[in-house]
């Protein structure tokens, strides 16, 4: 195969999707580095301008963004190296910054391609896209079911189902948004597939990528542990199981965990996403009118207590 791809790769999808999963995968590929998540680059997106010429204060906010965030010694740049990157990229871009990054992490890794994945990103994919004109993305969609019943055994979004489900769907289309402006770079690929035919999938997203299958891909639970970050770590339960090899059963566990008042909240909400991206509805086709008029009451209610919520009465 002739090698093109240069990267980066970005791994979308939404929370519990199996990204981590993948990121191990892909960072065992004797091309490609994928190391811990790093929010930090959307905290920068978020507080300088993409087209703004970096100045010695902006390059400030960048240290001190990168230096205060939990992912960062996970890239295993020193703080040394990290003041050259600074000083080297005052009067560019965030976009040569980010590069600079990139480059490193390959150098110390021994490695040609730098990915990135942080489901947090999935609603900056366009602004990625845009800025990196030459990366791909692999975006992995799981059964929203599925991805709502672990963020909600983990209590998140205040154990919600109408607002992880939202959460979910709203991380679906933004990938989709951005890759229908940008064809031809990004790819849909399924969590279900991923754990039932690791090996075929993985060999179709490096087909994608235009990069060589490696066996390697399925050697991540060789050096596991040093490929976590200290936040997996201290989430107990919640990587426990990329110790063992995938468990196909695992992607129907929403089928006995959710009650059915549970399943009708999260199709009202976002079972039109689900249905799109290629699954099936748990309830019958005739329901799905009632289940839309559900979900924009629903979606009403809600809005109407974060407004309330906001509003300076006790």
């Amino acid at each position: 195969m002739n090698q093109s791809f240069q990267g980066p790769l970005f791994i979308l999808g939404a929370s519990r999707s199996g990204t981590t999963l993948l990121r191990l995968m892909f960072n065992s590929h004797p091309l490609v580095c994928v190391p811990s998540e790093s929010r930090f680059l959307s905290q920068i997106l978020d507080r300088i301008p993409v087209g703004k010429v970096l100045s010695k204060k902006d390059l400030d906010h960048v240290e001190e963004i990168l230096l205060s965030h939990e992912s960062w010694p996970h890239w295993n740049i020193s703080h040394v190296k990290l003041l050259v990157i600074l000083e080297q990229n005052i009067g560019k871009t965030v976009r040569e910054l980010m590069e600079s990054i990139f480059t490193i992490c390959c150098e110390q890794s021994g490695k040609q391609i730098c990915g990135e994945k942080t489901p947090h990103h999935c609603f900056y994919s366009a602004t990625f896209a845009q800025l990196f004109p030459s990366a791909k993305f692999i975006h992995l969609i799981r059964d929203g079911r599925g991805a709502t019943e672990a963020m909600y055994r983990r209590k998140w979004y205040d154990k919600s189902i109408l607002r992880i489900a939202r959460h979910w769907s709203g991380c679906v289309q933004s990938v989709w948004s951005a890759s229908k402006a940008h064809p031809g770079r990004f790819k849909d690929f399924h969590y279900e597939e991923l754990v039932k035919n690791p090996c075929e999938t993985l060999q179709e997203m490096c087909s994608f990528l235009g990069i060589p299958y490696s066996d390697d891909l399925m050697s991540y639970r060789e050096n596991l542990n040093e490929n976590l970050s200290s936040s997996d770590t201290r989430a107990r339960g919640i990587h426990e199981k990329l110790h063992k090899a995938p468990d196909a059963t695992e992607s129907e566990k929403w089928q006995s965990e959710l009650s059915a008042r549970q399943i009708f909240l999260f199709e009202a909400a976002a079972g039109s996403t689900n249905k799109e991206a290629g699954y099936t509805s748990h309830f019958a086709s005739a329901l799905q009118p009632v289940l839309a008029l559900v979900g924009v009451f629903l979606g009403g209610i809600q809005k109407g207590k974060e407004l309330m919520s906001r509003l300076p009465i006790r």
